[in-house]
């Protein structure tokens, strides 16, 4: 993913929120933290949207792949990341075959083969993938797996119409949340 963005107001523009705002306390951070928690929502739509139109996978399965934390009152501050890592080819109906494995990996969609590779299933955390060895010892294994969220969403070059559409969700919410607050629709 890109490195992490920052908002700032201007002081003119907090001390207009903070004037109109001012009869209520606690308010400010309030609408602060609701504006920047739709806006993380707004961009994981975003980038779910996206790198499914990438990797071709399921939306539900690259909503798994994306986390992010909450603003608060006293914390005005979301995160929003990606996994690195790549679905494990397993999820998409692996094959042993005589000389290795064969999938179907989705962006690609054509059969593809994997020589010497071979299905297991990890005894410690029960994850099964499809690995191949790395030199002639028998430990080092290297999983392959799908491309990643966050090379998907780099690849595509969506990122920075990505992040200006954030910007403009916040800025538009944080206006939205005021409004809301001020006509007693919102509790505080």
């Amino acid at each position: 993913m890109p490195e992490p963005f920052e908002i700032r107001l201007d002081e003119e523009q907090m001390r207009e929120l903070d004037s109109r705002l001012r009869g209520i306390p606690n308010a400010l951070p309030k609408v602060i933290a609701r504006s920047i928690n739709r806006a993380i929502g707004h961009l994981r739509t975003l980038i779910v949207r996206r790198a499914r139109a990438e990797t071709k996978m399921p939306s539900k399965a690259v909503r798994s792949k994306i986390w992010f934390k909450r603003a608060t009152r006293v914390r005005l501050q979301g995160r929003l990341g990606a996994s690195k890592r790549g679905f494990a080819l397993t999820m998409f109906g692996a094959k042993q075959t005589p000389t290795g494995v064969s999938a179907v990996i989705p962006g690609i969609d054509r059969l593809q083969d994997i020589p010497h590779g071979f299905i297991a299933t990890m005894p410690k955390t029960g994850h099964t993938g499809v690995f191949t060895r790395i030199g002639r010892e028998r430990k080092p294994i290297r999983e392959h797996t799908t491309m990643s969220i966050s090379y998907a969403i780099l690849a595509s070059g969506a990122t920075p119409a990505i992040v200006a559409s954030g910007r403009n969700h916040f800025l538009k919410r944080l206006i939205a949340e005021t409004d809301l607050i001020l006509e007693g629709k919102r509790n505080i």
